[in-house]
């Protein structure tokens, strides 16, 4: 029995840190930090067709399409939204803390710039 309780806590703890890991460690094919400092972290995230990323950790975020697609978010618990499109020059801002998988789920490579804002209030996704 006690083999059993420590396997499902080094299941647990290891998952804990696997899903909370930065996108950069992660991922580093897709995310390019370009500066971070106590306030932002700034990335070059880059998806080509059918790339996706590991699950990983963000803080509240703003993010600037170079390069528009479509992208299929993934969340902790493994539900899966419907493929969204983002046109170039786009932005979209979110206010809290989210982990998530993304997946390039279209036929041209998605370029964003990606600002992590260290010091907004993190609600929970």
């Amino acid at each position: 029995m006690n083999k059993v309780l420590f396997f499902i806590f080094v299941a647990i703890f290891n998952g804990n840190l696997l899903f909370g890991q930065l996108p950069e460690k992660v991922s580093p094919e897709v995310y390019k930090v370009l500066l971070e400092n106590d306030d932002v972290k700034v990335m070059e995230v880059t998806f080509k067709p059918g790339q996706s990323d590991k699950m990983h950790k963000h803080n509240p975020f703003t993010a600037y399409f170079l390069e528009g697609g479509t992208n299929k978010v993934t969340n902790l618990n493994g539900n899966s939204g419907k493929p969204t499109t983002h046109k170039e020059g786009e932005v979209i801002h979110i206010p809290r803390e989210v982990t998530h998988q993304v997946k390039n789920v279209g036929d041209t490579t998605v370029r964003i710039l990606l600002v992590e804002h260290k010091k907004l209030k993190k609600g929970k996704n």
